[in-house]
């Protein structure tokens, strides 16, 4: 009983049984005679074991997504853009290349906050800019994990944001909406995805392009001739800046500043470049 009312005032263990259990609760506990303790604490503890379990659902849901994007990049030098972000507010996930460690993918987010710290194992990409690479990030928990086309590239633990039941938005090129106009992916896209689940590396595995998953995604964009715009529909307004284009199936962001940002039909301003 002693471990319980010490757990109950631990701040270490947030969301425990024991942080569950109220003052009535633990003082009633302390004050019952031996016989009725027996009982009377599983009517204590059961109520309190439920109210755990719904916090801790209640803590993770939502926060599970998984990002992916094949992607071409005009050089390897490159510092800073993304293939693709979703973005709430301040707040956002993207698949950022080389920004903390000069040619090697990350899990880039608002002041580094959900950002791999030490990336010095992480490969250095290789591929030229005429190969496709799918680069996939999953949030799922409290856990992150970025794999290269389809194989493990890292992962590592993170305190999770839900960004996909807020109003949000998608941003291809610069790292978010806001960055510097050289913090832009230089390259192109063939095709972009979110799920609103954490997909397995199998799952990713069996990602193709222009093809249907067995999984609905959240939204999806193949940049196809008649279908620019996110094809589930949550992402109406394309807004395409800094000479971004669409042309053969895919983004093209040639130039510095190229962004394209995809929005519900009031959630964005409409640049002068125009919109798809």
């Amino acid at each position: 009983l002693a471990g319980y009312a010490q757990l109950q005032d631990d701040p270490r263990n947030p969301g425990r049984l024991g942080a569950r259990l109220t003052h009535h609760q633990t003082q009633t506990m302390r004050h019952e005679p031996k016989m009725k303790l027996g009982t009377n604490l599983m009517k204590t503890l059961l109520p309190a074991l439920a109210a755990s379990a719904l916090g801790s659902a209640a803590c993770t849901a939502g926060t599970d997504k998984t990002l992916v994007s094949w992607v071409c990049l005009a050089n390897t030098t490159q510092q800073g853009g993304s293939a693709l972000t979703i973005q709430s507010g301040d707040r956002f996930d993207g698949i950022v290349f080389g920004e903390r460690a000069a040619g090697k993918w990350m899990a880039g987010s608002e002041g580094f906050a959900r950002t791999q710290g030490d990336q010095q194992a992480n490969a250095v990409e290789k591929a030229d800019d005429k190969t496709l690479v799918q680069m996939a990030i999953v949030y799922k928990g409290s856990q992150i994990a970025i794999y290269r086309n389809g194989e493990p590239y890292a992962s590592y633990e993170a305190s999770n944001e839900d960004l996909l039941k807020t109003q949000n938005q998608a941003v291809f090129g610069m790292r978010h909406e806001g960055a510097g106009p050289t913090q832009t992916l230089r390259g192109s896209i063939e095709e972009a995805r979110i799920y609103d689940k954490a997909l397995s590396a199998e799952e990713i595995r069996k990602l193709e392009t222009n093809k249907e998953s067995g999984i609905k995604p959240y939204a999806w964009w193949t940049f196809e001739k008649g279908m620019e715009a996110d094809r589930m529909g949550r992402f109406p307004v394309n807004t395409l800046s800094g000479g971004a284009k669409i042309e053969g199936g895919r983004l093209v962001l040639a130039s510095d500043g190229a962004t394209l940002i995809a929005a519900g039909k009031a959630a964005h301003t409409v640049s002068p470049d125009g919109l798809v």
